[in-house]
């Protein structure tokens, strides 16, 4: 178990507007928030569960979406190091169940404060609302932006957008077809008709769980041509 002054050391290193020495009620928060350690493939919350907690995450990442009844995922965003979860912020604020869920893809370590203790900061201290509003603000910027590109981009550019941010200097990346078709908001079945074009093309080529792409410059230029049916 960490030490206070450990524990504020840590704090200041991962939330840089959250300054505890500028700020006593974030002080206290830094002081008697809790420091726990989830492994990969929790669940964080689900939908329609209580929302009694807000984290900060120091490392690691949770992944919040939605679950049709189908079993098909539509993905709203990642939490990762530094942030918090919107969801989160509005269920506190409106003492309301969780309408998604929220599952660790990593190892994830954060800062648990209480429902009361957050009630109290975001009453009590200016610096502590601005940077919960802040990020809420810019959560919901993010969320629109990822509509806007499901509503107005071809899912080819969405497809080979996603191909290539998962590349990363890697040629092979391990991928599932449903897993690619949850990222770009689309069918499954869609997603394996543009990858199998996108194989003829001789830009990437398919295997089991993986995909290897052959040509990145030639897949971002099929990702910029529009073909004729965009059905996802």
């Amino acid at each position: 178990m960490l030490e206070k002054n450990d524990k504020l050391t840590l704090w200041g290193q991962q939330f840089y507007s959250l300054d505890v020495d500028q700020d006593e009620v974030i002080k206290q928060l830094g002081i008697n928030s809790k420091l726990i350690t989830l492994p990969p493939q929790t669940i964080v919350f689900s939908c329609e569960s209580s929302c009694d907690n807000y984290l900060l995450v120091i490392k690691g990442r949770v992944k919040v979406s939605l679950r049709a009844a189908n079993g098909s995922e539509l993905i709203l965003y990642r939490v990762k190091r530094g942030e918090s979860c919107a969801l989160t912020t509005t269920c506190l604020m409106a003492k309301k169940p969780y309408p998604a869920d929220a599952m660790t893809e990593t190892e994830v370590m954060a800062f648990l404060i209480s429902k009361q203790q957050f009630d109290e900061a975001l009453i009590r201290s200016e610096v502590f609302r601005q940077h919960v509003f802040n990020h809420l603000s810019q959560r919901f910027t993010g969320i629109i932006s990822r509509i806007e590109a499901v509503k107005f981009c071809d899912l080819s550019i969405r497809l080979s957008s996603e191909l290539l941010s998962h590349a990363s200097g890697k040629q092979r990346i391990k991928l599932t077809h449903q897993a690619i078709a949850n990222e770009v908001c689309a069918s499954r079945e869609a997603v394996s008709r543009y990858l199998k074009a996108f194989e003829k093309k001789g830009v990437i080529k398919l295997g089991r769980g993986c995909i290897t792409i052959l040509d990145s410059v030639g897949l971002q230029q099929l990702g910029a041509k529009k073909p004729a049916n965009n059905s996802v």
